[in-house]
């Protein structure tokens, strides 16, 4: 996939003050759907500054975790902190890259593979979605999250003149190097494009204004009021900040 890697960790990393949140709300609502599919193997596509699996090390179902993360940094970040504990193997990489490592690792491919907050971010998502199939087995779940172009926030913005329309890429897209923004229904098409049937979606966590914005006033709000928004984005996904697929794999044998 054609990205600057190095120059993307750099912005991620730069503009991370609210991003940390957004992170945990990914990884709780992710939380609830391990805990209730328990899959004995997974593939996660992308671990970023805070990986899943540090908060997920207790789930008694996985055997098998399998990091592909085309960051150096951020590899080498992953491989630090989880050398102690053999049911993980971290590889840096490309999805598209990674197939055969991950079939080396887990033949006949995992159970549950992973791709949090990336489908928006790479030049070619088809391809991203095909390499994510091929690493999962037959009957296997490809989990995708991705931020939502009907939040709450971008319809005020629109509805405030700052950007034409919900989808219209705004400075942050465009500083980590975002090429478009999904709502519900492209979402869809463009999971059910790579042969992967819908069986789950939804959304998490109502946020009503930018990252930057959001830092800003979350320091004078009540403490666990992040938990109240994210329960509101559950309930509301069409307004969600992000929202989610989950997708089974079916090849015909």
């Amino acid at each position: 996939m054609s990205k600057d890697i190095e120059s993307y960790q750099s912005a991620y990393s730069s503009d991370y003050d609210f991003e940390r949140e957004m992170v945990r709300a990914r990884q709780k609502m992710l939380r609830h759907w391990l805990e209730g599919f328990g899959p004995v193997s997974v593939v996660e596509i992308g671990c970023g500054q805070e990986m899943l699996f540090s908060t997920l090390s207790d789930l008694d179902s996985v055997r098998n975790w399998i990091i592909i993360e085309p960051s150096k940094v951020f590899a080498q970040k992953a491989s630090e902190l989880t050398k102690k504990d053999d049911r993980i193997v971290v590889f840096n990489t490309f999805a598209e890259d990674g197939v055969d490592q991950v079939l080396s690792e887990i033949p006949g491919g995992a159970e549950a593979v992973i791709c949090s907050g990336l489908l928006h971010e790479v030049p070619d998502p088809f391809l991203l979605l095909s390499s994510a199939a091929s690493m999962g087995c037959n009957d296997g779940v490809v989990h995708i999250n991705v931020p939502n172009a009907g939040s709450l926030h971008r319809q005020l913005a629109r509805a405030m003149g700052l950007i034409s329309n919900e989808t219209q890429l705004s400075d942050r897209n465009k500083q980590l190097q975002q090429t478009r923004v999904y709502d519900a229904d492209l979402l869809r098409k463009t999971v059910e494009s790579a042969n992967l049937q819908v069986v789950d979606e939804g959304g998490y966590f109502l946020k009503p204004f930018t990252h930057e914005q959001m830092h800003a006033v979350l320091s004078h709000l009540p403490e666990g009021i992040t938990n109240g928004l994210w329960e509101i984005g559950r309930e509301n996904p069409s307004i969600a900040s992000e929202i989610y697929i989950n997708a089974r794999i079916s090849r015909q044998e």
